[in-house]
């Protein structure tokens, strides 16, 4: 597992996992669409690449929050974030796909790879599901100069490793 991120500076794991992350899915994407454009959504993305992604299970959720209330997002990540097993949310909004991990009953991470001003990929980790989320919508208005949508989904896929 990852250390836990415990300052405003990333561990050098966290980096080199994040990079790599990024590469090996790129690589992957590319092996198997030849080099064409293909857009996929998360299921379509499941299906194509469970199997050597060890994903184990597929589950969507579609959210609605008005006046930038963060509280059914929260609560859908509080279900998966105190169980023994350990999940991956997708989090779409505002046509920006975000890394939501569950660590088994531990920490939360959220990991958003795309450019922040000046900042590249933003990362977070807290002990509670509502921290990491409040964290990163702050984040997100203050590198982005607007507010998250109104709207997101948030589909789940189980892993292993």
């Amino acid at each position: 597992m990852l250390p836990k991120i415990n300052s405003a500076v990333l561990p050098e794991e966290w980096s080199l996992a994040v990079v790599n992350c990024i590469s090996d899915g790129n690589t992957l994407y590319d092996v198997v669409f030849e080099g064409q454009a293909v857009y996929l959504d998360v299921e379509e993305a499941f299906q194509n690449f469970s199997d050597e992604l060890q994903l184990g299970t597929y589950d969507e959720n579609m959210f609605s929050y008005i006046d930038q209330d963060m509280t059914s997002v929260i609560g859908a990540v509080s279900q998966f974030a105190d169980r023994e097993d350990r999940k991956a949310g997708v989090l779409i909004t505002e046509e920006l796909t975000v890394a939501v991990l569950c660590f088994g009953g531990g920490p939360v991470a959220i990991v958003d790879s795309h450019v922040h001003g000046q900042n590249r990929a933003i990362v977070c980790m807290a002990d509670t599901c509502s921290d990491a989320i409040h964290w990163y919508k702050k984040s997100f208005q203050k590198y982005n100069l607007r507010p998250l949508g109104d709207m997101c989904t948030l589909p789940w896929l189980g892993f292993t490793f």
